[in-house]
């Protein structure tokens, strides 16, 4: 009877193991629960939660085509700028809807590269991709840098997907 009852032990243990996450699947799952706690902080206008996601050096930086000099620009911004745009009160909903979210990991460095399409409220503004990296610290992931592109055009594909 022991024997059996060791036996049903090992085999549920080893049940339980393989259903586990692995560190990757979990790390990425806590990756995504950041990117989306950023976006509905957003949405909510929730300054004091979105600016403990920022790592205290992290930048934030847009790249864009200029038409009167028909070329490629970047624009950068001050995270407290960002912030407090985002507090700013408003008539609209800020509503950024991402999609096809791909992550890079390697230790305590993570990319995620984002299709995105923002509307104000119901109202189609840009689209474009998301670049965060993010860093792990002492207060799990934070993010480190947001770069993005912004297009009017060329947007059909990418609200296609959402």
């Amino acid at each position: 009877m022991k024997i059996l009852f060791l036996i049903l032990a090992v085999l549920v243990g080893q049940s339980s193991i393989a259903q586990e996450s692995t560190p990757e699947e979990t790390t990425k799952e806590n990756l995504r629960l950041v990117i989306d706690q950023f976006f509905d902080n957003m949405r909510d206008s929730d300054t004091t939660a979105l600016r403990l996601l920022f790592h205290k050096d992290a930048t934030l930086k847009s790249s864009y085509y200029y038409e009167q000099l028909e070329t490629q620009r970047v624009s950068f911004e001050k995270v407290d700028d960002f912030i407090e745009a985002i507090g700013t009160p408003r008539e609209e909903l800020w509503d950024e809807r991402i999609s096809n979210v791909i992550f890079h990991v390697d230790a305590g460095l993570a990319v995620a590269w984002m299709d995105y399409s923002f509307y104000q409220d119901d109202k189609f503004s840009h689209c474009g991709v998301n670049v965060f990296q993010m860093v792990h610290t002492l207060y799990g992931w934070q993010i480190l840098d947001i770069t993005d592109t912004r297009k009017r055009n060329e947007c059909d594909e990418i609200k296609s997907r959402e």
